[in-house]
């Protein structure tokens, strides 16, 4: 009896303080926030109310380039934009139901952090490490950064499902692994082609058996191959360019263009590209470390080969920008295994809480409070929309008519189609 007064009171204890969170949301999403951040920081499981009031925040935020892009894709319905999940899902809403595409991003953005919070917490919840709470603190607040998650939100959302997929979904419920592999993998590939990178990696991990040794000689030689690629993928260029259809075409793009491809550097890009490649090497150092405990853990092998297509890419920006966020999110694994290497791991978090302070300076700050202007000339609206969340209540938060409504973005976006 004593057995089951003490269940009925910790299940109490677990409705009340999402109980809390819910009723806060219904108020204002920042006073949610507040409530959903102190209980998961305290070990509580409030990740859907955190995701979604972290949400309702965030977009309200300056709208990024990638994401008003794709407001026009779907909007004017590129034709080769079909097959792309990320787009059909808005337009079919807007056309069917009068839904704004903003609506739809607040729930890919929801979906984003429920993703990333839930699967923390599962993996904090079943470590057995003595500083489990502090690498889940400092994890869930310093390792994504704004504009991974709201310029790449499209290739953030197909990385966030693999994610939740892999290391929550087919960690929990092993008898459904199968089967949720296959659904996540689809869904996850049908929104950005990023996630086969990952899928890929697991699938060449499980086929593969390398030795630590091996792996070391693979990081290393990535690492010194990666500074002259470039020079070797020039020769190539009329070759690459010429290739039919849009895959030739997006590949040479990616590669040659000076913007997406070969990066000119400004001191902002180069500390964000220095920092990166710090904070990648930490996670190898680590990863080779565990190799040696264990010869056969997928998710160690798949973080290396990982770092080795970043190590091997790292000229080129945007590749090595998608392999780093892939990295981000599946780097936590190492944190949540065991007490052992405190010391690495405590450098590598230092890295990691330092490259976000710093990129939030120097990189991102003018996105909120400097001439940001890449997509919306106005300042005094961007300014007005980012204050809205902290005291407008929820239901007038979700009437996206008060922030990036269609119409807002049709007037006032400087995109030309």
């Amino acid at each position: 009896m004593h057995f089951f007064s003490r269940l009925r009171i910790t299940e109490l204890k677990l409705r009340r303080y999402n109980l809390f969170s819910g009723v806060a949301f219904c108020i204002n999403p920042f006073v949610s926030l507040m409530f959903s951040a102190y209980y998961y920081f305290k070990g509580r499981d409030t990740s859907f109310f955190f995701a979604l009031s972290l949400a309702l925040i965030f977009v309200y935020f300056p709208i990024m380039y990638d994401t008003s892009s794709n407001f026009f894709a779907q909007y004017y319905v590129k034709e080769n934009d079909v097959s792309n999940l990320y787009v059909v899902l808005p337009r079919v809403l807007r056309e069917s139901y009068s839904i704004n595409y903003y609506s739809v991003v607040y729930l890919y953005t929801a979906i984003i952090f429920y993703c990333w919070l839930k699967t923390l917490y599962y993996n904090f919840s079943q470590s057995e490490s003595s500083r489990r709470l502090l690498y889940l603190i400092f994890i869930a607040i310093f390792s994504l950064n704004y504009r991974d998650v709201m310029d790449l939100n499209r290739n953030c959302l197909a990385i966030a499902l693999t994610f939740y997929c892999i290391l929550y979904l087919n960690v929990k419920y092993r008898k459904l692994k199968l089967l949720n592999s296959i659904v996540f993998l689809a869904l996850s590939s049908s929104l950005h082609i990023t996630a086969l990178m990952v899928w890929g990696a697991y699938l060449v991990v499980t086929m593969m058996k390398l030795s630590r040794r091996k792996y070391i000689v693979i990081l290393i030689s990535c690492s010194i191959v990666g500074f002259i690629l470039p020079t070797v993928l020039q020769a190539f260029s009329g070759v690459i360019s010429s290739l039919d259809g849009p895959l030739g075409g997006r590949l040479s793009f990616y590669l040659f263009n000076s913007k997406f491809g070969v990066q000119v550097f400004t001191v902002s890009t180069a500390l964000k590209k220095f920092l990166n490649y710090i904070i990648l090497i930490g996670i190898a150092y680590l990863g080779v470390k565990y190799k040696k405990k264990n010869n056969s853990d997928k998710t160690v092998n798949v973080l290396l080969l990982l770092c080795s297509l970043a190590f091997l890419f790292s000229a080129y920006v945007t590749f090595f920008e998608r392999l780093v966020l892939c990295i981000t999110f599946f780097y936590t694994y190492l944190f949540f295994k065991d007490n052992d290497y405190k010391s690495a791991k405590k450098i590598l978090l230092m890295l990691v809480v330092i490259r976000t302070l710093a990129l939030d300076v120097t990189v991102y700050g003018p996105i909120f409070f400097g001439d940001y202007s890449d997509v919306l000339p106005d300042y005094d609206s961007k300014v007005d929309l980012e204050l809205k969340p902290f005291y407008y209540p929820t239901p007038l938060l979700l009437d996206v008519d008060n922030g990036y409504s269609d119409k807002y973005l049709l007037i006032n976006d400087k995109w030309d189609y």
